[in-house]
């Protein structure tokens, strides 16, 4: 615990501050040196991810798609656990040591950010092949089920029809309908995962389909960007997948669809989008409390380093297995709700004595953290879930390894307070990245773009025909070009230059090249 708690309040240290009234100018720089200075103050390493806190056996999965793929660690653990979580989350909730028994349920939203080409497609492949195959079988039930249903519709409307057409009286007819019993229901659609749903969209899948789905995109950008987390769309979509988190019900009331209530469903959320930063650092995501319910990784990249080498068999072995077992287990059947079709009942994991005793250790010892100014300070809404997320994941990894067992043991629960450090500690590192202004991050973009620029000058024309996408409008060039003059990467040329076979009456030299 302490060594932990010194990790994060090392990284609160290191937060970058960055006073936008004393930038240093051309004017005022130091005359003694003529070096460039840094715009952004580097963002610390991650420690390692813990795989081996997620126990012998899904560790050695997570090894082995990292094996297979070679994409970062934790990008292949939040992917294992993710597809784990939504084979559970229908089966058991978890009992927590407060509020008399409080219990909650097993879900979790995991978000890791990765770049392009970090093969985040290809790690999500893997582990999410049992699901596609229990997708598969249920989609091929709907088909057969729903000529069943249509033929049934079919008559049924007929029969309606000709007692509405009858000359009987009302009293005779209500006795009719009686006996005609009630309207057939459609299947349940067979969808359990999407990329890109609107909450409109979810909320209909939930209200039609089945109880326990997942939103898996390797493109977090679908998600993240897309339709749902739109300005005008967020507020309410953010609401409802944190009311989904919490397992409360979901009451929507409608002009056109008319009042639902969506309850006892639940909803794993795994996205691994390139833009985690702007997703930690939203307000409107922040103040409504979704990004504390959010295990954000931010790994070190592996580009550079993934050479090719054949799978290992026995990766390819331990991967067919898992995916094995977890198609059984999305195909065990589901604990509903007395007259219901679609309301989960799942059972209450609790934690054994040793394991209560840990989780409020765990719990006491992040509460003392919390204070303003303290190593969570700055992650006050995420570091309040943290001894909650510990359980539900400590929960989900009992029941992948006995789907029978009744309580969480002391080395799950250890395992899982560590796993939820470290997603802290990578929290603290998103929002020191998240800190830096926007204009300050534009400069950076072109300073790196820079660095491949065959010419020592350059112009804005060239930097709006040739350079980042976000910097091809002249007034956004001039902005970042300032930036760079002020921090001595760029010197105006008096004169110009002809830069390309071009002669350009404004050029800057550029400095800090290798």
């Amino acid at each position: 615990m302490t060594d932990a708690a010194q990790r994060v309040a090392d990284l609160i240290a290191s937060a970058v501050e960055y006073d936008l009234n004393s930038r240093p100018s051309a004017r005022t720089a130091p005359t003694g040196s003529d070096e460039p200075l840094p715009l952004i103050r580097a963002v610390p390493l991650p420690d390692p991810y813990p795989v081996h806190d997620l126990g012998l056996e899904i560790a050695a999965v997570v090894e082995a798609l990292q094996g297979v793929v070679q994409s970062p660690m934790a990008m292949s653990a939040g992917s294992v656990l993710a597809t784990i979580t939504l084979a559970a989350q229908a089966h058991i909730n978890v009992e927590l040591p407060i509020g008399h028994g409080a219990v909650r349920p097993v879900s979790s939203f995991f978000v890791t950010v990765g770049r392009s080409g970090e093969r985040k497609s290809a790690t999500d492949d893997w582990p999410t092949k049992g699901i596609k195959a229990h997708e598969s079988a249920l989609r091929r039930q709907y088909d057969a089920d729903f000529v069943n249903y249509r033929d049934a519709a079919n008559t049924y409307e007929a029969a309606r029809k000709a007692i509405l057409a009858g000359k009987a009286t009302p009293t005779e007819k209500r006795v009719d309908f009686a006996a005609l019993g009630p309207e057939p229901k459609a299947p349940l659609l067979p969808i359990i995962v999407m990329e890109e749903p609107t909450i409109e969209g979810l909320a209909k899948l939930l209200m039609n389909g089945q109880p326990s789905v997942g939103v898996f995109s390797a493109e977090g950008g679908q998600f993240v960007g897309g339709h749902a987390m739109k300005d005008d769309a967020k507020l309410r979509s953010a609401a409802a997948l944190s009311r989904l988190w919490d397992g409360d019900d979901w009451k929507r009331v409608r002009a056109i669809d008319g009042s639902h209530t969506i309850a006892n469903r639940r909803l794993s959320l795994m996205v691994q989008p390139d833009i985690g930063a702007a997703l930690m650092s939203d307000p409107v995501l922040k103040d409504q409390g979704l990004t504390s319910r959010v295990l954000m990784s931010y790994p070190a990249t592996t580009m550079g380093t993934r050479l090719y080498r054949e799978a290992l068999p026995g990766d390819l072995v331990t991967l067919n297995r898992f995916n094995q077992r977890l198609t059984a287990a999305m195909a065990r059947p589901l604990p509903l709700l007395d007259g219901t079709r679609n309301e989960l009942q799942p059972r209450a994991i609790k934690l054994s004595p040793d394991a209560r005793k840990i989780w409020i250790a765990f719990s006491d010892h992040v509460e003392g953290l919390l204070a303003p100014g303290s190593a969570l300070g700055e992650i006050q809404g995420f570091a309040a879930k943290m001894a909650e997320h510990a359980a539900r994941l400590a929960a989900c990894l009992t029941w992948w390894c006995d789907h029978a067992a009744p309580t969480i043991d002391a080395d799950t629960m250890t395992g899982a307070t560590n796993i939820v450090e470290h997603y802290a500690d990578e929290a603290l590192r998103l929002m020191q990245s998240s800190c830096i202004p926007a204009d300050i991050a534009a400069a950076q973009r072109l300073l790196d773009w820079l660095h491949q620029w065959p010419d020592p000058f350059v112009s804005v024309p060239d930097i709006c025909n040739k350079g980042p996408n976000a910097l091809r409008i002249a007034q956004r060039a001039k902005a970042a070009v300032k930036i760079l003059e002020e921090h001595r990467w760029l010197t105006k040329k008096d004169g110009g230059a002809t830069i390309d076979g071009h002669r350009r009456r404004e050029a800057w030299q550029i400095h800090g090249r290798s």
